[in-house]
């Protein structure tokens, strides 16, 4: 599961810096993409935690307590789906996106399970 959880959120850091909100989001952004979600993939996200996520994957500050793995992990996987939803299901930028975070993974030493 650790694996999933470092590449999910790598994932979503990755799409939500390079594509989704850059280069300088505001509040409205940011909540709109945890409403999308809560609309669109998963009705029981956590709102405020999904928008401490995005902003942390911003590299924001805030404060992470009571957000654990079981919280992280899907809310990073759906609101990756509603970013690639965005793009029309684009299964090129998805392919790319999952890429770029299992290197950014390895780079920082850790092994993805095989």
């Amino acid at each position: 599961m650790i694996d999933l959880l470092r590449v999910a959120r790598q994932g979503f850091t990755v799409a939500v810096r390079w594509y989704y909100l850059h280069p300088d989001p505001d509040l409205l952004e940011t909540m709109a993409l945890a409403f999308t979600t809560k609309a669109c993939h998963w009705p029981d996200i956590d709102l405020m935690k999904a928008e401490y996520l995005t902003r942390t994957a911003l590299g924001e500050k805030v404060p992470l307590d009571g957000i654990t793995n079981r919280d992280a992990y899907p809310s990073c996987v759906f609101m990756l789906n509603t970013i690639i939803d965005g793009w029309d299901g684009d299964d090129g930028a998805l392919c790319f996106i999952l890429a770029a975070a299992e290197e950014s993974v390895a780079r920082r030493g850790d092994v993805l399970a095989r």
